[in-house]
């Protein structure tokens, strides 16, 4: 019993601590702006292209190809206009040329946003850029990139790309939870285990752990099911929901 104990007693302070950190980390102030590919595929099917054919205007467009890209300011310091010294360029690698580009969500919903765009170049024109302000762009291009590249020289700020949207914490089209079983599994078990654990050690009734493992089980537990994993759940809701179109 004590050497479960000890091992139970040691993952639920690990898990604390991490928790801890996670806490610590993600409340740093920084500039930040991510982005993320959430569509690069073709307009038409293969076996369809030399049949059909897509126009935009009297522009023929060759091999069509849909980007979408979302970009979130993620950082919790707001980007003023003068911060600028270049646009913010969203580059299209191999493909031949922008037939259309257009701003299909916002966050605020009164962001003012100019872009223009010439061959595989679309450019976003300075702005003041508050902390969770979101864009997202379609544009339709002859040939499918090969990457999508967004760059700029922004002072103090930092461009990253996303793999992937962030973590869902839930099941829903944006990761939101759900019905009861999201909830139940995010938000009520892992605290309800972390509670279970920590008190098999602490009430200890059969005298085999010692004080100082009874005493930072029940802490640990405590800080890990009231504080540190609810705090870390807000979170991530909070973050997946920054990159939803509004």
């Amino acid at each position: 019993m004590d050497s479960a104990s000890s091992y139970i007693a040691a993952i639920v302070g690990i898990a604390a601590l991490y928790y801890a950190y996670l806490a610590y980390r993600d409340r740093r102030p920084r500039r930040r702006l991510q982005f993320v590919v959430t569509t690069n595929s073709l307009v038409l099917p293969t076996a369809l292209a030399d049949s059909l054919h897509l126009h935009h205007g009297d522009q023929e467009i060759a091999e069509p190809a849909l980007v979408i890209v979302r970009l979130v300011s993620t950082g919790d310091s707001a980007v003023p206009k003068d911060a600028f010294e270049s646009d913010i360029t969203v580059s299209l690698e191999e493909s031949r040329n922008i037939a259309y580009v257009a701003c299909t969500g916002r966050r605020p919903p009164g962001l003012d946003v100019q872009i223009e765009h010439d061959d595989n170049v679309a450019r976003i024109k300075p702005f003041l850029m508050n902390p969770e302000d979101m864009l997202q762009l379609h544009l339709v291009v002859s040939r499918q990139p090969t990457k999508v590249v967004v760059e700029g020289r922004v002072a103090d700020l930092k461009i990253e790309e996303l793999p992937h949207l962030p973590y869902p914490p839930g099941t829903g089209p944006e990761g939101e939870l759900e019905g009861p079983v999201d909830h139940f599994m995010m938000r009520i078990l892992p605290p309800v285990l972390a509670l279970v654990f920590g008190g098999m050690i602490a009430i200890d009734p059969e005298g085999t752990n010692s004080a100082l493992a009874q005493v930072g089980a029940a802490v640990a537990a405590v800080a890990f099911a009231f504080w540190l994993y609810p705090a870390r759940i807000r979170f991530l809701i909070h973050r997946r929901a920054m990159w939803k179109p509004e």
